[in-house]
């Protein structure tokens, strides 16, 4: 898969441990197979390819806090179909290209309700 800033890819397994130790009892990533695939460059966003034939990707955002979380949600994860996933992360990618020239922040709002717009683990 090739990516957009500012997105890059990764293959750190650390990162799918990382994920595994702070999810909380019943997170919705629990327990499915999982393999890291990008990270944004510029938040602690990280993109998993779930491994069950379908295609979809998790964004997470790490916590980092070296715990389990206890609250269900944690780490706060959206779940895209490759489909959404792509116009999200080119969304993402004219935001960080363009927002200098977009004073009224239309760019970010089209990014942002892409983002809403994915499975909210819930």
């Amino acid at each position: 898969m090739e990516f957009l800033e500012p997105w890059f890819g990764n293959s750190d397994s650390r990162l799918t441990e990382e994920l595994r130790r702070e999810m909380a009892p019943g997170h919705t990533l629990e327990n499915l197979d999982l393999n890291i695939v990008a990270n944004r460059h510029d938040c602690d966003e990280f993109l998993y390819l779930i491994n069950d034939g379908s295609g979809r990707l998790a964004a997470v955002h790490l916590t980092w806090s070296k715990n389990r979380e206890s609250i269900p949600t944690y780490p706060q994860t959206r779940i895209f179909s490759p489909e959404l996933w792509l116009e999200y992360m080119e969304a993402a990618h004219a935001e960080w290209v363009g927002a200098k020239d977009d004073p009224n922040g239309q760019l970010w709002f089209k990014q942002q309700q892409l983002w809403d717009s994915a499975q909210k683990d819930e």
